[in-house]
C-alpha cells in the first residue's frame, strides 16, 4: 500500500496538543493536514515536507521520495504579515542546518484564506494584478 507523510517547521516550538508531523492517507485530505498544522501554532510555518512512500513489489520494500519546501509570506500589494518567532526555535532550526537565507530569498510565497479573500475582494484590476504578481513570484 502506498502512503505519504508530511510535516512542517514553524517559527515557534509551541505546537500545543496538535502534532505537526503525521501521515496523510487516502482518508485524510491535504486540506485537513494544513488545518491541523495551522491550528498548531499562531506562528508561521516556514518549511513544509512531503514524503510519498511507494511499495516496490520486486524488492518487497518501500521507496521514499522526500521533498522539502521553504514557505514565506511576502509583502505584496499592501498585504503584509508579521513574522513572529521564538529565540529557542530559531536556535533549534539554526543548529539543525536550516537555511534562513533560502527561506527569505526564495521561500514560496503564499496567502492564507483570509488574505486570499481580501485579495479577491479588491477592485477586479487590482485583484487580478495581485494574483498575477504572486504567480510571477512562484515562476521565478
Amino acid at each position: 500500500e502506498n502512503f505519504s507523510a508530511s510535516g512542517g517547521s514553524a517559527s515557534s516550538g509551541n505546537s500545543g496538543d496538535v502534532s505537526m508531523h503525521g501521515y496523510a492517507t487516502q482518508e485524510e485530505e491535504a486540506q485537513m493536514r494544513y488545518e491541523k498544522m495551522r491550528a498548531a501554532t499562531s506562528f508561521l510555518v516556514v518549511q513544509v515536507g512531503i514524503c510519498p512512500f511507494m511499495w516496490d513489489t520486486k524488492k518487497r520494500t518501500y521507496e521514499s521520495h522526500p521533498f522539502n519546501f521553504y514557505v514565506y509570506p511576502r509583502d505584496c500589494r499592501g498585504l503584509d504579515r508579521r513574522f513572529l518567532s521564538e529565540a529557542r526555535c530559531i536556535s533549534f532550526l539554526s543548529n539543525g542546518g536550516f537555511d534562513f537565507n533560502k527561506l527569505f530569498r526564495s521561500g514560496i510565497p503564499f496567502l492564507n484564506h483570509e488574505q486570499e479573500t481580501q485579495a479577491r475582494s479588491l477592485d477586479p484590476h487590482k485583484g487580478a494584478s495581485f494574483i498575477a504578481s504572486l504567480r510571477a513570484d512562484l515562476a521565478a
